[in-house]
């Protein structure tokens, strides 16, 4: 207990990067999504929804300093809770116009990794 008191109170947390952020919890979205399901758990589902609002909320308030994957794993994530029947078709819908606007080069097909207006095309 001792060396837990002292590593929150002294311990220097790491610099949080938003677009870790989104990418990394995402991931985890699809992964509650999946355990609820298989293990028919609603708690599981709430605390799936509830991350699935954070990371919308994250999404729509950096959405210019995103990533290709931070967006591909959020569809993927949403695609998903869209195969188990919950009502996600505006996050779907919002999340793929941002991945065509924003990235999908029109004229030679594909998606680029970083946005056209990114400050920090290379990582």
């Amino acid at each position: 207990m001792e060396m837990q008191h002292f590593r929150s109170t002294n311990r220097s947390h790491p610099l949080v990067d938003p677009a870790v952020f989104i990418s990394a919890n995402a991931l985890l979205l699809k992964a509650l999504f999946i355990a609820a399901d298989v293990f028919s758990r609603q708690d599981w589902h709430d605390e799936a929804f509830e991350l699935m609002t954070q990371i919308m909320l994250q999404f729509k308030h950096q959405q210019n300093t995103l990533y290709l994957d931070d967006v591909i794993y959020t569809l993927d994530a949403l695609y998903f809770a869209l195969t188990l029947n919950h009502d996600v078709m505006d996050h779907v819908e919002y999340v793929w116009n941002h991945l065509m606007e924003s990235f999908y080069d029109h004229i030679h097909g594909g998606a680029w990794f970083s946005q056209e207006s990114h400050r920090t095309p290379m990582s």
